[in-house]
């Protein structure tokens, strides 16, 4: 999960503030790492009102991924330095 937002101090929003939501009306959503329903329900669980699942669905048939792109994927290596 990301880091959490910081929220801005009321006396510190910008003029014209009021027309836009305030930070804290919106609602948290993780990305990262989120792979599988058990990782799914864990993050709801910690408060994140939806999940963003990604890099886990390039390995579904219809995703079109390349056969090199597809192979390093299904290893457990990362696919970039770290």
């Amino acid at each position: 999960m990301h880091a959490p937002l910081q929220l801005i101090r009321e006396d510190a929003r910008p003029a014209g503030a009021d027309a836009a939501p305030a930070v804290a009306e919106t609602p948290p959503v993780a990305a990262g790492g989120i792979a599988t329903p058990e990782a799914v329900r864990a993050t709801l669980a910690l408060g994140a009102r939806a999940v963003q699942a990604g890099t886990a669905f390039l390995l579904a048939p219809e995703a079109g991924t390349s056969a090199p792109h597809r192979a390093a994927l299904a290893t457990d290596r990362p696919t970039a330095p770290s």
